[in-house]
This record gives structure tokens, C-alpha cells and sequence, in this order.
């Protein structure tokens, strides 16, 4: 079962690379195209009379009043967890667990439940053991969960301990449960089931005099209130087996319990299997969906279910999970017992197949009212924003007879193990020297070094030989994807997967002095708060940082004071949807999601992110990535300068630091701003130059002439020393020549078509220095400021691109004679002194007449 192995928060874990690194990808902001209408044909740009700012855009938002990019109301965004190793007289806190780059383990064990009466001694017979934060300040609790055993004077029925380790050298009870109602075994989970950023305790389990006399089923909530717990739902209901998990199946921020039920007969007789999805209400819990399993589980009768497993998992990356419903099962013709998942997806409130997968056991001496556990849980062991079900069950290594612990790992994403979600790997990870069904293997799923990718302990407890020795054997291993890559042909096709490894990890044995087998638990959590945690506000707010420049379009050399045809005079650039023609450009942009702090120290801490992949972080809020291209054209008149740019208007979400390493970042105010809408303008220079910050206009160093004096543009001589400048293209010289009799020519016209495929994309080097221009005022935000130097658009220029320049006829010859001259088109890419890059369409003159000197 999933018990005792904490739930990954995958949409928190996989968005939190992209908020550090979307700057360094360049992505740009963008209209989200499942809300927003796409672009006309010609889409013109917004003139002068269009101001820039946030009301511009006309942005309603569609989402729910309450809806916010990580969905829970708290948060981890980055996670550096531990291990708890317990087994009876030896609880062990295993504190920032970290592999060398030699490969070694480095444990530093420390504070232990020691001295806790009712959790260590031979009573104490605990089942099922987890975390959670159950009071919501950012630091987990270690939870113990016990049955009394009879004849034990100590418990009567079940007990729940609630540890805190945020402080001190050793565990601190928080709070003890106690229920009177005695239960053949119980099992632990724990989900945030009223979305108020505290996790709520779930036990379920089943009550009966023993195996073969089964009463009922039961789950029980509970939620602490500040000083203890209340019990806010119980369900007894009249079947044999049950197994539950929590997780957020629809996506609204708040976590549903499945649960997987089977009636008739205790197992393995009882061969009807019901799911249901159970989702808080004001007054406790209430099933929303149910859904008959038997079919699927049994094959239409064909396989013996043995044992129930039940999993939220985030298996396509969507940042919802999918219900799992896990078996041991055995054939019934065969006898072959086998591990089977059964994945669901919950759309519009009904569940359907999503895909299923079995990996065959050697052997099966399991009951799902055994003492120990067969554990099963979700993880994403090579950061892929996809999970894979694991699990490990006590098996039989090959011939030898020897009891050993099996791991089996499934998988949807081919590239995240050897074999697709359609069969499974297994591997022995321990085999003992034990030929008795005495051993007990553990597994606890953590993420402890920080890389978005997590790791399984696995651990086998081996007694040993009864008849010669009472020592006890406690080994653990780190369960992990192989940094090397490995290739797989596949009919035409090759598949890239990643090899599965263990690595022993050194545990002292324990030596115990019992005559029964002893139980082993490993738990994962942010024990001592050194993860980092924050919390949503509810404020938001629309954001529109400074405007981004595409390019700037020089007015043609016309001289002001002479008689000019201006008709049709100007540049044109026609930008054209690149996806149906060849030769067009595209304006493509990417939503995506950026991190504002309002603090330079937050990056001290999370440096160590910058070289994490971007490869699923774009996956993971509602802003999916969407690409739209626009097909515009821009023309300028021939007397102004011109800047066509982009706006992208944020929406800013407002979060706190409510758990950290560092105590000075606890209220710190971060904004995840998420881009919603952009629009196009085309201004007059002079305009963009008034209304934009002083560090963003566009001085005289990058547009040096004057409109209408056409001995104000540069000369050939300066035109060849840019040449070797970024992104420079050239035409050949035009010359207006008089056309006969009184006037000068018609307008003449000339071209640049591209000969290579130009893409500028912005990049901003994320570091404690981009955030030191970040202010404050008051206690809040005034703004996400930083994304004043966040790049977040993209221009790509594709082969055959022409920008056309157009220069009036002289209409008087005798002025022709005098104000002649030579001209041509160029482009080039500038960098601007605040670090952005745009492109500049201009022209050079020569060969100037009489009237010019």
C-alpha cells in the first residue's frame, strides 16, 4: 500500500525550475491561446493614440476567483528532506542525506524517539508510520501510528503519536490520538483535504477477530485544531479490504481520498472491488464517484486478487493526479502471482481507463492482514514531471529460497525507465540469508539533495536464522536513475531510457533480543524545516513591466524643405505566419511563469537551481506552453522615425515565505507572475523616448539622424564599420535619377531579402545581482519590478524575409540637381546599455548634391 511513503507534491517540485530559468530560456510572454482569440491575418499594431498600459489589453481573467499557478495553499519550492529509519528500540533521524561524488553515503544520525513511552518496547507493536504537517508552519511531524496487541496494558486499540522535530535534539510529542475501536491492522495517510495548507491525518484499516473473520472496513480523518486533534469523519462500511490514498484529482487545490474497497468474503475469496472518490464537505467527507473495479482487477475472473493498493499519482504531468489502484493478484488457472496497477484519469467527475501494467513475483506468502507492509507509492525518479509507481514486497530470490525485497518500478514515460508503463522492471535489491518468511522490507520516497529528482531508501530488517542468532540486520539502499543514458532499438525507432541502480548505503546492524519478527519503518519529510515553504496570500494584481523593443524603423532620407512625391513613402515590414509559407517571419510567443522576489538573499539559498533542466517546467501551471504566431505588417511614414514593440501583461501572484533554512527569509514576499495577454505597438520615436524610463530610450548612439535632413544620415563609410556587427544585412546602393523633362524620377524602392535565418532570443542571467534593483514600498510590493529585466520575447527572421524601403521622387529638376543622392537599406542588431537586443532598419547615404553642404 501506499502507507507509510509521503505523497510527491509534483506540481510544486517540477514548476519550481522553470520559475528560476525561464529567464535564461527566453521564452516569451504571450497570450494564452486557450483563453485569448488568436490574431487576424493582419493584425496592425496599436498606434499612438493607444496608451501603454495595463487597461490596453481590455484582460478579463477566466480563471475561478481563487485559482492561483500552485494550486495549494501551501507549498514547498524546494526540498531538502530526511530520513527516518525506525524499528522497535531504534528509532534513527538520519539528517540531510546527501551521496559524495564518490558515491558515499553520508549520514549524520541524530535524535531518536528514545524514552517516549507507548513508542519503543516490546508493546509497542507499530503498523504503519508517515508525515505530514498537520499545524501548517513548513516543518513536517513525524507520525506514528500503533495498534495494542492483546494482552498489552499500555494501548487499548489504536494510538496515533504526533512528533515535532522543528527544534531541539530530539523528537517532542505534539499530540497523541487515542480510539478505542480495535482493528485487525491500520494503515496511515495523510492529504490537505480543506485546502487550508495543513495536512489532515487519514486512517483506514479493518476490523476482526483475525484473517478468515472480517466485521468491517473503516476510514477515520483527523484535523488538528492548535492543540489537539478532532476527528472529523469516520466511515464504517460492511466490507473486507481497504486501501486509500490522498491527492488533488481535479485540480482544484484541494486534496480527495481514493478509496478501493473489497466486499464479499475476506481475501482471497472476495473477488468485488468498488473505488470511490471522497471529497470534503462542510460537514465531513462525501463520495462523490464510485466506480466497480472487479473487472478490471480480476480480469473478468480470470486472476485472484490477493491484496489492494491505492496511489495518487501525477503520471502525464499535468499537475493533477491520477487514482492507481494496485493489486497482488494471482492467476487462477497458473497459480503466477503477479503486481498489477490499474491507472485512472477523473474528467468531468467520471473516471476511465488510462492505462494498466503487471510485473509477474516468484513467489507469494502476503496477506493483507500481515503485520508488515507491501508498500507501493508514487515518485519521479528522474525529474521528468511524470511519476512512476514503485513498490516493494518481501519476495523469493530465484532458486535459493532465500526471502528478499523485491522492487518493481512502472512507469508511463518510456524515457523514464527500460520499459514503458506497458510492463514493469523488477529488481532483488536484498537477499537475505534468511529461508524463512521472516524478513521485512521498508521504503520511504524523499527528495534530500535538492535535484527535483526523487530517491526510494529501500531497507530490509533480516532476524536471521532463529536457531542461531537473535541479531538483527537492518540495511538500507538509495533506489535512483542512472546518470548515464542508454539507447534501445525499437523496430525503426530508438528509444532512450535511463538504467535503474542501487547503492548500499551503510547502516549499523541492531542488535535485538526479540523472539518475533521485528517491524522496520523508513519515513521521507522536511523534518527539521529546511525545505523551502511558501504560502499564498490571495493577492493578485496585473502587471505590465517595461515595453520590449522588436525593431526600429528609421524614417528614408527625404530632405524636408524641397518639393517631395510622398506618396507611397516609407518602410514596410511584412511579418508573415511562418508555418504557411516559407518565407515568412513569426512572432512566436511562449507563456510560461517568472519569480519576482522582493529580497537579494533569496538567492543565496537557491543558487544551486540555475542548472536545473527546463525540459518539463513549462508543463505545470494553467499557462501550458502555447505558441502564436501573428501575421503583422508595419509601415511608417516617411517623416518619423519609428519603434514597433511588444507589451506582456502579467498577472502577479502574491506568496510568503512561511518555512526556511535561513530565519531571516520567513516573510519574505515572492510573486510567481504568469503572462496572460500581449499587444503589439507602433510609436513614434519621439513618443517611446517620453514615455519609457530614461534607461530604456532609444538615444542618438543607435538612431543618430534627423528626419527630413538627409545629411544627418550616416555615410557608406560608417554603414562598412557596423558590417561586422550581430546580425547585419546589406543592399547595394540606389541612386535617384531624374526621369526626364521638369521632375525628378518616380519613387523608387528597394529591398533586403535575407540569406540566413536570424532568431534573437533574449537571455537574462538569473544571479543575486539581477535582483538588487527590486524595491519595496511599505510592507508590500508595489509591482513584480524585476521583470523589468526579464527577457520574455522571441524574434525569429526566417530565409527570404524583404523589408522594402520606399524614398519620394524630388518633383522640381532643378531641386534634383541640387539634392540628389545615392542611398541604401541595412539592418543590424544592437544591444541596448539595459541589456535588451532588437533590430534597427536604416538607411546610409552618399554622393549628396550641392544643396546638402
Amino acid at each position: 500500500m501506499h502507507d507509510p511513503v509521503r505523497q510527491p507534491l509534483n506540481t510544486i517540485r517540477k514548476l519550481f525550475p522553470l520559475l528560476f530559468l525561464l529567464a535564461l530560456a527566453g521564452c516569451g510572454g504571450s497570450r494564452n491561446s486557450g483563453d485569448l482569440p488568436t490574431s487576424d491575418p493582419a493584425d496592425t499594431p496599436a498606434g499612438a493614440e493607444t496608451p501603454y498600459t495595463a487597461d490596453a489589453f481590455g484582460y478579463v481573467d477566466p480563471r475561478p476567483e481563487g485559482f492561483h499557478p500552485l494550486r495549494r495553499a501551501q507549498s514547498p519550492l524546494t526540498k531538502l528532506e530526511e530520513l527516518f529509519v525506525l524499528s522497535i528500540g531504534n528509532p534513527l533521524f538520519v539528517d540531510d542525506w546527501f551521496i559524495d561524488d564518490d558515491g558515499q553515503a553520508v549520514q549524520q544520525p541524530k535524535r531518536g524517539l528514545a524514552n517516549r513511552p507507548g513508542f519503543t518496547g516490546t508493546a509497542a507493536r507499530y503498523r504503519s508510520a508517515g508525515r505530514a504537517d498537520v499545524d501548517g508552519d513548513g516543518y513536517d511531524e513525524l507520525i506514528i501510528l500503533r495498534i495494542g496487541d492483546p494482552g498489552d496494558n499500555e494501548v487499548d486499540g489504536l494510538v496515533l503519536g504526533v512528533f515535532s522535530i522543528a527544534s531541539g535534539n530530539e523528537a517532542v510529542p505534539l499530540a497523541t490520538i487515542t480510539d478505542g475501536t480495535q482493528l485487525l491492522y491500520a494503515r496511515l495517510t495523510t492529504g490537505d483535504l480543506d485546502g487550508d495548507g495543513a495536512d489532515e491525518l487519514i486512517v483506514y484499516g479493518v476490523n476482526g477477530q483475525d484473517a478468515d473473520n472480517i466485521a468491517f472496513s473503516r476510514i477515520a480523518v483527523y484535523d488538528f485544531n492548535g492543540t489537539d486533534f478532532d476527528r472529523i469523519f469516520q466511515w464504517n462500511i460492511n466490507d473486507t479490504e481497504i486501501a486509500v490514498d490522498a491527492g488533488d484529482f481535479d485540480g482544484d487545490g484541494r486534496d480527495e481520498l481514493f478509496a478501493v474497497f473489497r466486499s464479499g468474503e475476506p481475501a482471497p475469496s472476495g473477488n468485488g472491488f468498488t473505488a470511490y472518490i471522497l471529497k470534503r464537505t462542510a460537514t465531513g467527507l462525501a463520495a462523490f464517484l464510485t466506480m466497480d473495479l472487479t473487472s478490471a482487477l480480476t480480469q473478468g475472473g480470470d486472476y485472484e486478487v490477493m491484496e489492494l493498493g491505492a496511489v495518487a499519482a501525477d503520471l502525464d504531468n499535468d499537475g493533477i493526479h491520477e487514482p492507481v489502484a494496485a493489486s497482488i493478484r494471482r492467476d487462477t488457472t497458473s497459480g503466477t502471482p503477479e503486481i498489477n496497477m490499474y491507472a485512472m484519469k477523473l474528467s468531468d467527475w467520471k473516471l476511465s481507463a488510462m492505462t494498466s501494467a503487471s510485473q509477474p513475483l516468484q513467489t507469494l506468502e502476503h496477506s493483507p492482514y500481515d503485520d508488515e507492509l507491501w508498500l507501493v507509492a508514487a515518485a519521479d525518479l528522474n525529474g521528468d514531471g511524470q511519476d512512476e509507481i514503485v513498490s516493494t514486497l518481501r519476495d523469493i530470490d530465484g532458486d535459493n529460497g532465500y526471502r528478499a525485497c523485491r522492487f518493481s518500478h512502472f512507469a508511463l514515460n518510456n524515457d523514464a525507465a527500460p520499459v514503458p508503463f506497458g510492463t514493469a522492471t523488477s529488481t532483488v535489491i536484498s537477499s537475505s540469508s534468511d529461508a524463512t518468511p521472516r524478513s521485512r522490507c521498508a521504503m520511504a520516497v524523499l527528495d534530500n539533495d535538492r535535484d527535483y529528482e526523487d530517491e526510494v531508501i529501500l531497507g530490509r530488517l533480516d532476524p536471521g536464522d532463529p536457531y542461531r542468532s537473535t541479531k538483527l540486520h537492518n540495511k538500507l539502499w538509495r533506489h535512483e536513475i542512472d546518470a548515464r543514458v542508454y539507447k534501445q532499438e525499437v523496430g525503426n525507432s530508438t528509444k532512450t531510457f535511463y538504467a535503474i541502480k542501487n547503492r548500499a548505503l551503510p547502516m549499523e546492524d541492531l542488535e535485538r533480543y526479540q523472539t518475533q519478527p521485528e517491524p522496520l519503518s523508513l519515513v521521507g519529510g522536511d523534518f527539521d524545516g529546511d525545505s523551502l515553504v511558501v504560502r499564498y496570500t490571495g493577492n493578485k494584481w496585473l502587471s505590465l513591466p517595461k515595453p520590449m523593443v522588436m525593431f526600429v524603423a528609421a524614417a528614408p532620407p527625404n530632405q524636408g524643405n524641397i518639393s517631395h512625391n510622398f506618396a507611397d513613402t516609407g518602410t514596410t515590414i511584412t511579418l508573415i505566419d511562418s508555418s504557411s509559407t516559407s518565407e515568412g517571419t513569426g512572432i512566436s510567443v511562449t507563456t510560461g511563469v517568472t519569480l519576482s522576489v522582493d529580497t537579494p538573499t533569496f538567492f543565496d539559498i537557491l543558487s544551486y537551481s540555475a542548472s536545473v533542466s527546463l525540459k518539463n517546467a513549462l508543463t505545470q501551471t494553467e499557462t501550458n506552453t502555447k505558441i502564436l504566431t501573428r501575421e503583422t505588417s508595419f509601415s511608417g511614414p516617411p517623416d518619423a522615425d519609428k519603434v514597433v514593440f511588444q507589451g506582456t501583461l502579467f498577472m502577479s501572484y502574491e506568496y510568503q515565505v512561511v518555512g526556511s533554512a535561513d530565519p531571516t527569509l520567513i516573510g519574505t514576499r515572492v510573486t510567481i507572475d504568469e503572462p496572460v495577454s500581449t499587444q503589439t505597438w507602433q510609436w513614434p520615436l519621439d513618443l517611446f523616448n517620453a514615455t519609457v524610463d530614461t534607461a530604456h530610450r532609444i538615444g542618438p548612439d543607435i538612431i543618430g539622424h534627423t528626419p527630413g535632413d538627409v545629411a544627418s544620415y550616416m555615410r557608406e563609410s560608417d554603414k562598412n564599420a557596423l558590417q561586422n556587427s550581430t546580425g547585419f544585412l546589406q543592399t547595394g546602393v540606389v541612386s535617384l535619377n531624374p526621369s526626364g523633362g521638369t521632375k525628378g524620377g518616380g519613387y523608387t524602392s528597394q529591398s533586403i531579402e535575407t540569406t540566413e535565418e536570424w532568431v534573437r532570443d533574449v537571455e537574462t542571467t538569473w544571479s543575486v545581482e539581477y535582483a538588487l534593483g527590486v524595491t519595496v514600498a511599505g510592507v508590500g510590493l508595489t509591482a513584480s519590478q524585476s521583470l523589468d529585466n526579464t527577457g520574455i520575447y522571441s524574434l525569429s527572421l526566417s530565409k527570404g524575409i524583404r523589408y522594402e524601403g520606399k524614398v519620394g521622387e524630388v518633383l522640381s529638376l532643378d531641386e534634383y540637381n541640387d539634392y540628389r543622392f545615392d542611398w541604401g537599406m541595412f539592418i543590424r542588431q544592437v544591444e541596448h546599455d539595459d541589456g535588451s537586443k532588437f533590430l534597427v532598419i536604416d538607411y546610409w547615404v552618399e554622393n549628396l548634391g550641392p544643396g546638402y553642404r
